[in-house]
């Protein structure tokens, strides 16, 4: 591959990146982007460079993919939601950051139990508990109903 088509290809996912509205099409075009800048870097004679390139920022942006999609689960809910409990997008907004603001301790606090007792009872745990929490969130009968089984 010549280092006229590695410039196209990093151009070309570039403008992907900043012109696509899905967060995980828009993440892996990052990741070829940087991983053609990796290969400009190794034809330039600079092979510790692409070498960090790919180590550093294509690891990060997995790293984002995956919290992307973590965090995006609640999305499909949101219409459902203005629809039936008459939310503004304000609402919504908030609504997320309650998401967000409760996932990422939840997170971080699962990550420490799951390495300490390991992956399979912190999994079948959460799976256990999964079917009793969510028909409190699939049909609140108020916001506060809603509130109420985030909590949980």
């Amino acid at each position: 591959m010549s280092a006229v088509t590695r410039r196209v290809i990093k151009i070309g996912s570039a403008l992907l990146v900043v012109t696509m509205k899905d967060i995980i099409r828009c993440g892996l075009a990052m990741i070829v982007c940087f991983g053609a800048l990796a290969g400009i870097y190794v034809i330039m004679g600079a092979p510790l460079l692409g070498a960090a390139q790919v180590i550093v920022y294509i690891g990060a942006i997995s790293v984002l993919i995956l919290f992307a999609i973590g965090t995006s689960l609640i999305t499909p809910l949101i219409p459902i939601y203005q629809e039936e409990l008459g939310f503004n997008d304000t609402v919504v907004a908030l609504f997320m950051l309650c998401y967000v603001v409760a996932l990422v301790p939840s997170m971080l606090t699962l990550g420490q139990v799951s390495d300490r007792i390991g992956r399979k009872p912190v999994l079948l745990a959460a799976l256990a508990t999964l079917p009793l929490i969510q028909p409190s969130s699939a049909m609140p009968d108020s916001v506060m109903g809603l509130l109420e089984s985030v909590k949980l």
